[in-house]
């Protein structure tokens, strides 16, 4: 990993093996956003675990982040008891009802996002992190925007022109019904 790492310059670089661009100041905003332990963060559709593994280096191991995705077969830097696994594309790992965070990068369906957000935001979650195409945004948009109170679009020469970093916090509180 510390070879990946000297490998980042300040400006976006891609890796063969993840869709996402990375950069030394991406690295190090992203591992700033994160809760130590015993905050959980899944990264969802994590792939070959490239960025999370990089993440945990940054950190010092202080943070508790798991890769969740399909297959470990595309797994190729996440250590193994850092992966977690669902049967589906589709489908949610139950363990995200503990992740104060969850980290989307390139999260191919709104659909997938859209069903975290409404099965999780009544657990532990207080902040997604969303990375992706400028051009999939207006989809991911409105479903952090009902969940949350601020979501900001962090805009910088760590990432090229055509890829977004969002961060959404302060969940929205619903009124519940009174027990009278």
């Amino acid at each position: 990993m510390a070879d990946l790492l000297s490998q980042l310059t300040d400006n976006p670089v891609r890796f063969p093996d993840l869709c996402l661009s990375l950069s030394r100041p991406l690295i190090h905003l992203l591992a700033a956003q994160l809760p130590h332990a015993p905050a959980k963060i899944l990264s969802i559709g994590s792939g070959s675990g490239l960025l999370e593994n990089a993440l945990l280096h940054v950190t010092k191991h202080t943070c508790d982040l798991y890769g969740v995705e399909v297959s470990s077969a595309v797994n190729r830097h996440l250590p193994e008891d850092r992966l977690l696994q669902v049967a589906g594309t589709g489908l949610l790992h139950p363990d995200a009802i503990f992740a104060e965070l969850l980290m989307f990068v390139y999260p191919r369906q709104p659909s997938l996002l859209a069903s975290y957000l409404s099965a999780f935001s009544h657990g532990m979650l207080e902040k997604v992190i969303w990375l992706g195409p400028r051009i999939d945004w207006p989809d991911a948009e409105p479903l952090l925007s009902a969940v949350f109170n601020h979501v900001e679009i962090l805009d910088g020469p760590y990432l090229p022109e055509y890829e977004l970093l969002v961060i959404a916090k302060e969940l929205k509180t619903v009124a519940r019904p009174s027990s009278n």
